[in-house]
């Protein structure tokens, strides 16, 4: 069986390039080289890029929540602020020092009877 031209003279341009008898193509191989460097600075860039993303989501996930502790621990104390103005007590010396509002008299209280269909 007889060989094909191809291979044979891929073998031998093999052996020459190893020897050190052939010419160098230095434009091609730089250009292979620069095309096989740029692939591989694209691949790297790909595989980092998702972890990079992930730790500045961490990064704002840990921000955020920092700022929802302190709005709940405001809205604790706003809570407190609301209950201690709905006091009683306090709402009773606001009406009867600022308002000077008293209690009615006995005799000036009116009882209103309504009717069962009357209530909206």
């Amino acid at each position: 069986m007889k060989r094909s031209n191809s291979r044979r003279g891929w073998r031998e341009w093999l052996s020459a390039r190893f020897s050190g008898k052939a010419p160098a193509d230095s434009g091609v191989s730089l250009l292979k080289a620069g095309l096989c460097i740029t692939f591989i600075a694209c691949s790297a860039a790909a595989l980092v890029w998702p972890h990079l993303e992930m730790v500045k989501i961490g990064y704002r996930l840990a921000h955020l929540e920092s700022h929802r502790d302190k709005l709940l621990q405001d809205r604790r104390v706003l809570r407190i602020e609301v209950a201690a103005l709905r006091q009683l007590d306090r709402i009773e010396s606001i009406a009867r020092k600022k308002m000077e509002m008293v209690f009615p008299e006995p005799g000036q209280i009116v009882y209103v009877k309504v009717g069962p269909g009357s209530i909206e």
